[in-house]
C-alpha cells in the first residue's frame, strides 16, 4: 500500500496471525501516525519551543516567588500577567496550573 505523506495521517493497524490449524488471532488495532522526517523534524522543533517558554516562565516565576503556594493568588496574578501563559489558576492552595502553548502545568502546593 502506497500512502501519501503530503499531510499527516492517521491509520488504525492490527496483527493477524493465521496458525497451522486454521484458527486466527488479531491484536488490539493501534493507531499509528505516518509523518514525513521533515514534518517529524517541524514537530520536533515546535515542541521545544514550546518547552524553552515553559521553562522561562518557570524560571522567572521562582525568581519572584521562592515559594509560589506562600501567596497562591499573587502567583496566579503574576503568572496570568505573562505573555506566553493562557490561562493560570489556584485551586483552593492545594496546586496552581497554567498553560503555556496549550501545555498544562502544575505547581504542587499540598506536599510541603
Amino acid at each position: 500500500m502506497r500512502v501519501d505523506t503530503v499531510k499527516p495521517r492517521s491509520f488504525l493497524l492490527a496483527l493477524e496471525v493465521k496458525f497451522p490449524d486454521g484458527t486466527i488471532d488479531r491484536s488490539t488495532g493501534q493507531t499509528m501516525r505516518v509523518v514525513t522526517r521533515a514534518q517529524h523534524e517541524e514537530q520536533l522543533g515546535a515542541f521545544s519551543k514550546t518547552l524553552d517558554r515553559i521553562q522561562a516562565v518557570e524560571v522567572r516565576m521562582r525568581a519572584a516567588f521562592p515559594d509560589p503556594c506562600a501567596a497562591p493568588d499573587t502567583t496566579v496574578k503574576w503568572l496570568l500577567a505573562q505573555p506566553e501563559v493562557e490561562h493560570a489558576a489556584n485551586h483552593r492552595g492545594h496546586n496552581l496550573s497554567y498553560i503555556v502553548d496549550g501545555i498544562s502545568m502544575m505547581v504542587m502546593c499540598h506536599q510541603r
